[in-house]
């Protein structure tokens, strides 16, 4: 699938929305809360960041033609001093996806390849 060009189609409080002209059931979310909270004893804020792509993908069930609408969220939280790892967590996570998704790791197996394998 090429991935179509997409325009910001709405802004609210908490993040932006986009979509395709060309696939309007495709969606892409990108959502933030800031809220406390305490560590030590230290009021620090945590921010709550989310990804979340939707779709409507053509499927035949039987010998019918319905639209799955499919789903995938990244959820991200920690503080602003946490940044430097949140951000290789997020490498290492991206560099697996492929290989968990050949192991069909998406629809229930257990992956072979852990995290930080080769």
């Amino acid at each position: 699938m090429t991935f179509p060009v997409t325009q910001l189609k709405n802004r609210d409080a908490q993040g932006v929305t986009f979509s395709a002209p060309s696939s309007p059931s495709l969606t892409v979310r990108f959502k933030t809360n800031v809220s406390g909270k305490v560590l030590s004893g230290h009021a620090v804020p945590n921010y709550l960041h989310e990804v979340i792509m939707n779709n409507l993908v053509p499927i035949t069930v039987g010998s019918d033609s319905v639209n799955d609408p499919v789903s995938v969220r990244l959820r991200i939280s920690g503080t602003l001093q946490s940044r430097t790892a949140i951000s290789e967590l997020l490498t290492e996570l991206a560099a697996r996806i492929a290989t968990w998704d050949s192991e069909n790791v998406y629809i229930g197996f257990e992956p072979s390849t852990a995290p930080g394998q080769v």
